[in-house]
């Protein structure tokens, strides 16, 4: 697929061949392809007369609106470098990424929704009325400067007022995005480490949009195609995945701020979406609403909402529906197969290498690699990899060939890669090994199951035993039942023996929107603690 591959010239192509098109629509917010130029354009004369130069990194803590594009736009546009930040990140998290990213300047809104971001921003910089930008504060000492959209800026940020008059003219504006090139860094984002520290991982404007053309691709995206996400812009997922690709593929994309099944589904059947992109449980929630058998979603083809589907498109079995494996360090998916549901003999299948993109095989103990269908750690290498992190040096991240392990334990059955889990999360109990995706996957078949986790639980006797976590849809499935089902499809030593239900709403998260891993291991202990006390 030919693309473009800076910021700049994808903003001037769609400017020219999708005037008038809509790119986004949030709930009852539109924009179109030529606003999104006008807007951001007049944004990046702001920044630029505000002194903000090429490669100085700006943070965007914003939620899925028309102030994200056109805020990510306008800085990508002058070869400024974006940071988005998770709008779910407390005021330390907050004040660690301003920190960790020497930032410059953060651009931000008073309150969305319930929240107040005025509030947590105050707290993570030590705001107080006194405070007036340029700031020179030690907690956070590279940034000088908060921008708010909207008319309730607190004292010390600026208000964001687009339209002028501006110090510089729009003609600079061209002039600096015509020195932007594909090597430039285009975004560093951030995403959960295996340490306390920010993990800021950092994106070209050649990798990021070379692996939305490869989502174009991967998930056949069309002109026109309307696709609703709810997948935040500030991971890659959003990012890459939806809002970057959709503008490749000169499409629209649909998001709403409501987490009501009936107003997504209002949504989705008044802009006419032909691809939903839900996360499973939002999907099956979706499709159990009360009104779902009256919509009317003939326009939906392709997607995670099978229900929708027509007939002939469903698949009769979805767990043969193909996935991939992506991360944020590959700014999305590194492998991939067709959208079409698998023949049974690729069961598993998580595809090939996408292009661009190679893989090696690895034992992760002597280095050596591995013939086919042996497991072991991919690693990752090609033209959709990061170009590295933030204060890390090269030979911390890659090793002297430029590849990158992903910690990832997978094996490869002609061609095609088979997730097995993660090298930090296979459980060694009783000298055996277990894999904790193949009881998630038994779990995941209970009826009722929404959601499951399975980690190791330190066990004097035994080294560790296995412990999951369970999502559950229905209250009366408790821990007996569930491994009742686990003993009859398992052998016994891969049969949780500690299990935790937990209702949706209970599930601890992080920031980064990921399932707070440590948490459910102090869960799960605490309930071994009690099971053996009794």
């Amino acid at each position: 697929m030919t693309a473009p591959l800076t910021m700049p010239a994808l903003l001037e192509a769609r400017r020219y061949d999708s005037f008038g098109r809509e790119l986004l629509v949030a709930d009852e917010v539109r924009l179109t392809y030529d606003a999104l130029d006008t807007r951001s354009v007049q944004f990046a004369c702001e920044l630029l007369g505000a002194g903000v130069g090429f490669g100085m990194r700006i943070g965007i803590m914003l939620p899925n609106t028309a102030e994200f594009v056109v805020t990510f736009a306008a800085i990508t546009r002058i070869g400024a470098v974006a940071v988005p930040i998770s709008t779910l990140s407390t005021a330390v998290e907050l004040r660690r990424i301003c920190r960790h990213a020497n930032l410059h300047l953060l651009v931000s809104t008073p309150t969305y929704l319930h929240h107040s971001f005025t509030d947590r921003i105050g707290l993570a910089i030590g705001a107080n009325d006194e405070l007036r930008p340029p700031y020179r504060l030690t907690e956070v000492p590279t940034l000088r400067h908060v921008w708010m959209w909207g008319d309730a800026a607190p004292v010390w940020a600026t208000p964001i007022a687009p339209g002028g008059p501006f110090d510089v003219a729009s003609e600079l504006v061209a002039s600096v995005g015509a020195e932007v090139t594909p090597a430039d860094t285009m975004a560093i984002v951030y995403t959960s480490g295996s340490t306390a520290d920010p993990k800021g991982v950092i994106h070209t404007h050649g990798s990021m949009l070379r692996a939305s053309a490869n989502c174009c691709l991967i998930y056949q995206y069309q002109e026109g195609e309307r696709c609703f996400t709810q997948m935040p812009f500030f991971w890659v997922g959003g990012l890459t995945v939806n809002l970057l690709a959709i503008m490749l593929a000169r499409a629209t994309q649909l998001t709403s701020a409501s987490s009501s099944s009936a107003e997504l589904l209002d949504l989705l059947e008044r802009e006419r979406a032909t691809y939903v992109m839900a996360w499973p449980h939002l999907a099956r929630a979706i499709a159990a609403d009360p009104t779902f058998d009256d919509r009317d979603l003939s326009c939906v083809r392709l997607g995670s909402l099978y229900e929708a589907l027509a007939p002939e498109r469903r698949p009769a079995d979805p767990s043969l529906m193909n996935s991939g494996l992506g991360m944020t360090e590959t700014a999305g998916p590194h492998t991939a197969a067709s959208m079409t549901e698998l023949p049974e003999h690729r069961r598993g299948s998580f595809g090939p290498a996408v292009a661009g993109m190679e893989h090696r095989i690895i034992d992760p103990e002597t280095g050596v690699d591995l013939a086919h269908q042996e497991v072991g750690e991919v690693h990752v290498r090609g033209d959709t990899l990061m170009a590295g992190l933030v204060r890390r040096e090269r030979q911390e991240v890659f090793d002297p060939d430029g590849w990158y392990r992903t910690g990832d334990l997978v094996s490869r059955r002609n061609g095609h890669l088979h997730f097995l889990g993660r090298l930090d999360d296979m459980i060694k109990t009783s000298g055996a090994n277990v894999s904790p995706r193949e009881v998630e996957s038994v779990l995941l078949g209970i009826p009722g199951v929404v959601a499951a986790i399975v980690t190791a639980i330190d066990d004097t006797g035994a080294g560790a035993i296995v412990g999951a976590a369970v999502v559950r849809a229905d209250p009366a499935l408790d821990a007996e039942a569930i491994r009742a089902v686990v003993k009859r499809e398992l052998s016994a030593y891969k049969v949780p023996r500690v299990i935790v239900t937990l209702e949706p709403q209970e599930v601890p998260l992080m920031s980064s929107g990921k399932v707070d891993r440590r948490t459910i291991v102090g869960m799960l202990h605490q309930q071994r603690r009690q099971e053996e006390a009794r």
